[in-house]
């Protein structure tokens, strides 16, 4: 299986953490940052300055990797991945060798595409304890993810969905195949760049949170998605 490791990025020429675990990863980047990020990187591949924000660049990973470069799975990670850890023993069990993860990687491919799915995930819960031994794998969940896997399709991201176009994309995945897979065996860890106040706050606001979240409900309905306040704004809340 012909598969892309790709870190879409913005703005971290020195510090795309995700490039540590995965140095030998795709980087994806405007044209215009494309001599800033090659002082620190290697595999910088560029897209047009006029693709604005992740969802439309999203969109032109996905035809770059599947139709002119015939990939048969894209592996996206978010830019601040520190680690990757196995949670079946109750603990953190890093694992450091990326020729090991790509195997874990492979392998997880594979069953999505024998489960006749697009779309795969690891573990988005960051507290082991959570973890349940007596249920490894989810076949049917909408998600906010940071990491996950597309296997070649014709699905598309809704470039509607400034924001939150992890858990559209998965609707759509659900609302086709029926199935989104995730092994909650593995998880990546990531650098808390949330809390930083610069992160996404060109465009990220909690009133553009909040459209996007009402666009979901919108589109997905209210038995599928739900609008939850969280402190001094809002976030989503999947019924399934």
């Amino acid at each position: 299986m012909k598969i892309a490791m790709t870190i879409p990025s913005m703005w971290r020429h020195s510090n795309a953490y995700t490039k540590w675990l995965f140095p030998n990863a795709d980087i994806v980047v405007p044209e215009s940052e494309r001599e800033a990020y090659e002082e620190h990187y290697t595999n910088v591949i560029t897209h047009p300055d006029d693709i604005k924000w992740l969802t439309p660049k999203l969109n032109r990973m996905m035809n770059y990797y599947f139709v002119e470069n015939d990939y048969d799975c894209m592996f996206k990670l978010d830019d601040d991945i520190l680690k990757f850890a196995n949670m079946q023993k109750s603990q953190y069990i890093y694992i450091r060798e990326e020729e090991r993860i790509k195997d874990i990687i492979t392998q997880a491919a594979y069953m999505a595409k024998d489960l006749w799915t697009p779309l795969f995930t690891f573990n988005n819960h960051v507290d082991y304890r959570k973890y349940q031994a007596f249920k490894p794998f989810w076949f049917k969940t909408a998600t906010k993810m940071w990491v996950y896997w597309v296997l070649k399709t014709d699905l598309r991201m809704d470039e509607r969905m400034v924001l939150k176009q992890d858990i559209d994309f998965s609707m759509q995945v659900l609302n086709k195949h029926r199935i989104v897979y995730q092994d909650t065996r593995y998880w990546f860890t990531r650098k808390p760049t949330f809390w930083i106040k610069w992160w996404c706050s060109l465009y990220r606001t909690t009133d553009l949170e909040e459209e996007c979240i009402d666009a979901l409900v919108r589109k997905w309905g209210k038995k599928n998605i739900s609008k939850k306040r969280k402190n001094n704004s809002f976030t989503v809340d999947i019924l399934f």
